[in-house]
C-alpha cells in the first residue's frame, strides 16, 4: 500500500519585506539573544533571496508562494545563518577558539582563556 503524501497549504506572501523582518526578528526573540542591530548578522535582502530560492512558486504579479514547510526552512535557515555570523564574530573578536575535530567531523569551539586588548597577568 503506498502512502498518500501529506498535502499542504499554500500560503502567498504579499508583504515579501515585512514577512522576512517578522522571520528575522521572530528568529533573534526565539534564540533569546540581544543581537543588536539585525542587519549586522542578516539583512532583508538575504533572506528575500531565501525566500524566493526556496518558494513554491512565484506568480505572474511577483508574489511569493509557500507552504507550513517552506516556512519552517527558511525559518531555520535564518536562525542558523544568525548564530553562524554570532559565533564568527565571536572568534572575529578573540573571544572564542575553533578548530576542525576529526573524531567527532565537526568544528568545536570554547572559551579562550583571554579577551583580546586585556592585559596579560604576569
Amino acid at each position: 500500500m503506498k502512502k498518500k503524501k501529506k498535502q499542504t497549504e499554500n500560503f502567498a506572501i504579499t508583504d515579501l519585506i515585512g514577512y522576512c523582518h517578522a522571520v528575522r526578528v521572530g528568529v533573534s526573540e526565539e534564540c533569546e539573544e540581544d543581537f543588536g542591530d539585525l542587519n549586522q548578522f542578516i539583512t532583508i535582502p538575504q533572506i528575500i533571496n531565501i525566500v524566493k530560492k526556496s518558494a513554491v512558486a512565484i506568480n505572474e504579479e511577483g508574489i511569493v508562494i509557500i507552504n507550513a514547510e517552506i516556512h519552517e526552512y527558511i525559518w531555520e535557515e535564518v536562525a542558523q545563518r544568525m548564530m553562524n555570523c554570532a559565533i564568527s564574530k565571536l572568534c572575529a573578536a578573540d573571544t572564542l577558539e575553533c578548530a576542525w575535530d576529526d573524531e567527532i567531523g565537526e568544528f568545536v569551539f570554547w572559551k579562550k582563556d583571554h579577551v583580546k586588548n586585556e592585559p596579560k597577568k604576569k
